[in-house]
């Protein structure tokens, strides 16, 4: 019996990224990293779950963002697209409502999306998220080190955020709380995991900037390639299926 394969556009990394209160990031007039400190890379990324618990599923893609959120004007309504961004989820509300009365006049995600899917969250859907800025009070540090399967790695630094958990065939989503770390020997932003609060002992997903995105043109960092790339009102996520 034949299988079936769904594909799907991926957009390509962009340099830096802001947004309007929707959400929707967009780059920088002049290039320029908006996130001086720490230093993340957003792009393509490519990790790897424990084999005895996906097999020859166990390779993963994702597309890390950036997303940068107008709190100034923070009412309910003003809220909503961070809701939207959390799938509505009530369980993210406490969180919510600690950032919108921060104080902070902003706030930074860095959202991690399945380029490829697995069992459990399918191509498209955001595996994590994690608030790089403001840091919140009472935020729970980050663990100093991250089981990375073949050994014990330590981190360098750390951001709290929420992780997706679901039953097979994305039922019943739901977020778990967990943190983004940076591993220690890692000094140019490109390589991460992200550790659930839940199995904060189990190997972790260890992520590593796709090295292609420097010098191919469609995925180019690189200033010079960026006239080659696909522009803005034309990026659209198609997906078709091969059966």
């Amino acid at each position: 019996a034949g299988g079936v394969l769904t594909l799907g556009l991926v957009d390509g990394p962009q340099i830096s990224m802001s947004s309007d209160t929707t959400g929707r990031h967009r780059s920088n007039t002049n290039g320029q990293s908006e996130l001086q400190q720490p230093k993340l890379r957003p792009g393509l990324y490519v990790g790897e779950y424990p084999i005895e618990h996906y097999g020859q599923f166990s390779k993963e893609n994702l597309m890390l963002e950036h997303y940068v959120f107008d709190l100034q004007r923070s009412s309910n309504a003003d809220m909503q697209p961070i809701r939207t961004l959390f799938r509505n989820d009530r369980s993210v509300n406490a969180f919510i409502q600690q950032l919108q009365g921060s104080g902070a006049p902003s706030c930074t995600f860095l959202v991690g999306r399945k380029v490829t899917g697995d069992f459990h969250v399918p191509m498209g859907e955001i595996t994590f998220i994690a608030l790089i800025e403001p840091m919140l009070a009472n935020s729970e540090s980050a663990p100093n080190k991250v089981n990375a399967q073949s050994k014990m790695e330590l981190v360098q630094r750390g951001w709290s955020g929420f992780g997706t958990l679901a039953y097979p065939g994305f039922h019943r989503p739901s977020w778990d709380p967990g943190w983004l770390v940076q591993m220690r020997d890692d000094e140019d932003g490109h390589r991460f995991a992200f550790i659930f609060g839940r199995d904060r002992e189990r190997p972790a997903n260890v992520l590593t900037q796709v090295v292609a995105q420097k010098t191919a043109y469609f995925l180019a960092e690189s200033n010079s390639l960026r006239p080659f790339q696909v522009p803005e009102e034309a990026r659209v996520s198609p997906s078709f299926t091969v059966a």
